[in-house]
């Protein structure tokens, strides 16, 4: 059976939304009981850590006995606080308490396939709303292509959608994969997107262990895809505390293959694939009740995260990425010009040049048609009758233009005096206006 490794924050939050509609009647004390009862057996039976289920247990039973959950009538409320005391419990923070009875009451009815299908179905509007977690996809400068990921969505759902995406930035000469809010999902799609960057040759992704029966599963990489395989591209993937569950094991895939460069923050440590079952009519659980293990390492992340292999501010994480992947390019193509060209617009936009204010005065004047001049405390350039644009210096005498890309001024000075500004071009070309005033 596929093993579903179940997100936190990006799929898991629409199914939880699910039953807010209607304002639930209060939860008594006995069904509270019995519900931590419930929750507690299948702990001991299935949690994949039994000494871990064994102490979560023991605090649930404190908790309830020391009057813990008495004021809480609401079964919303009383769901998100023993959520809360699960993972303080456990360090895990897979766990989530649901009260769905729309959910249980569907699942009772899954007798024929039918059936089954329709309840799978359930959620597909939601996930169409989010364009199955495909969120921005488009290509940077330097023809860096970039992709916002904040879910693994089901292949059976998003096949399609993630096919098309991969085929779009086929022509690229890198990809910069954003997962910094990506909340994790489901493992065939992490199996589907990480297969088109290896070749056919067929090697173990991930393994799966199964408390309950002792199972071990694998996922391999796809033999068949659709579109082009892109084994020889340069990857680059954001990470955050954020990235959690699937989304950090298809980082985990990638780097211990050195296929990707890590950049961002250490993702959130969630590495266990999670099954929900019912505990009564009205509530359910997500309880870990498989390990993961990587061939590789022969271990996985759960609570360490993945380290990045450049830990960046997240602001910054996307400039960095393009920086390194342009870079990289540069080092590998005989004519580079055009990527030193766009790498001095990166770094200046992300680091500028920092200019004593008096330097500025001196760079003010006219220059032919055009002026520079200074504004809140910034310089900008202005070219008669048309709009203004503020100088971002990446030098103390070179400028970038805000809003032009295939400009940068240099500014002239002789015997300490400024004389004139060369308009720079990208292609090589360049013209000199000398100041009159």
């Amino acid at each position: 059976m596929k093993k579903i490794i179940i997100a936190i924050i990006a799929i898991a939050t629409t199914c939880l939304n699910a039953t807010a509609q209607n304002r639930p009647s209060p939860i008594s004390e006995q069904e509270k009981k019995k519900i931590i009862e419930q929750v507690n057996n299948l702990l001991i039976d299935e949690y994949i850590f039994p000494e871990v289920a064994k102490k979560t247990t023991n605090g649930l039973i404190a908790n309830l006995k020391n009057g813990v959950y008495k004021s809480l009538t609401d079964p919303m409320e009383f769901a998100n606080n023993l959520t809360m005391d699960l993972r303080k419990l456990s360090n895990d923070n897979h766990f989530i308490i649901e009260f769905d009875p729309e959910w249980i009451n569907e699942s009772k009815k899954t007798v024929t396939k039918k059936d089954s299908l329709e309840f799978l179905n359930r959620d597909i509007a939601e996930f169409k709303k989010q364009n199955f977690a495909f969120k921005e996809i488009k290509i940077l400068d330097g023809n860096i292509g970039y992709l916002k990921l904040i879910g693994f969505c089901p292949t059976s759902y998003a096949g399609e959608t993630a096919v098309a995406a991969l085929s779009f930035l086929q022509n690229t000469d890198a990809i910069i994969i954003d997962l910094r809010e990506n909340g994790g999902g489901s493992s065939d799609m992490v199996q589907l997107i990480s297969s088109y960057f290896f070749s056919e040759q067929p090697q173990v992704f991930v393994e799966y262990f199964t408390r309950k029966g002792n199972l071990t599963e694998r996922d391999y990489n796809l033999q068949y895809l659709p579109g082009k395989r892109m084994v020889d591209k340069n990857l680059y993937i954001l990470t955050s505390h954020s990235t959690f569950s699937a989304a950090e094991s298809f980082t985990y895939i990638m780097k211990n293959r050195n296929r990707a460069v890590i950049i961002g923050e250490t993702t959130g440590g969630g590495a266990n694939p999670v099954s929900r079952k019912a505990t009564n009519e009205n509530f359910t659980i997500r309880i870990p009740t498989s390990k993961v293990i990587d061939p590789i390492t022969k271990t996985d992340w759960e609570t360490v995260g993945i380290k990045p292999d450049f830990e960046v501010p997240l602001n910054e994480a996307i400039q960095i990425a393009q920086i390194k992947a342009i870079e990289k390019l540069a080092t590998s193509t005989p004519d580079n010009r055009q990527y030193l060209w766009q790498l001095d617009g990166l770094k200046g936009r992300l680091y500028p040049a920092q200019i004593a204010i008096e330097t500025l005065k001196d760079y003010v004047g006219k220059y032919g048609p055009r002026k520079i001049f200074i504004e809140d405390g910034s310089l900008y350039f202005q070219r008669e009758g048309s709009e203004k644009h503020k100088l971002i210096p990446i030098a103390q005498d070179l400028f970038l233009m805000d809003g032009v890309d295939n400009l940068k001024i240099k500014i002239q000075v002789e015997n300490g005096k400024v004389i004139a500004i060369n308009r720079l071009f990208d292609n090589g070309d360049s013209k000199v206006d000398k100041k009159s005033e």
